[in-house]
Order: C-alpha cells, then sequence, then structure tokens
C-alpha cells in the first residue's frame, strides 16, 4: 500500500523461477530463484535481459541480496 517496493515474478511451466523486488527508484532489492536461491543459468539471463529492457539498475544486486525475514 506504501508503494515501498514492486514484486515482480517470472514463471516458466507453470512454476515460480525468479521472484524480483524492485524499489521506487528502480533499484532491484532482491533477485532469487526457488527457496530464496541465488539465480543462475537461463533463469539468471533471462533476469539480466528483463532488467535491460526496462530500465532497472542491477549494479551490486546480488551483494546485497536478502533471504526472506
Amino acid at each position: 500500500m506504501e508503494r515501498r517496493a514492486t514484486i515482480v515474478y517470472a514463471k516458466y511451466r507453470g512454476k515460480y523461477k525468479i521472484c524480483i523486488e524492485v524499489t521506487p527508484q528502480f533499484d532491484v532489492r532482491q533477485a532469487l530463484g526457488p527457496s530464496n536461491s541465488k539465480l543462475s543459468g537461463n533463469a539468471l539471463e533471462a533476469f539480466i535481459e528483463w532488467c535491460d529492457k526496462k530500465d532497472i539498475r542491477r549494479t551490486h544486486v546480488f551483494g546485497r541480496v536478502r533471504g526472506a525475514p
């Protein structure tokens, strides 16, 4: 409600593969795979392509990624 972040997700063949938290300043706060895993392979490539197309900053995102509370 306060618009502190937007959550975006990607599914492949009906299963969640990527969950991304984007701040109002268009920075990625978190980008995680299933069970809060690090993105790799096709999921990582899709994430990078999505950020580039949407002009979302992802600088140092993986150094700041946090797990679920």
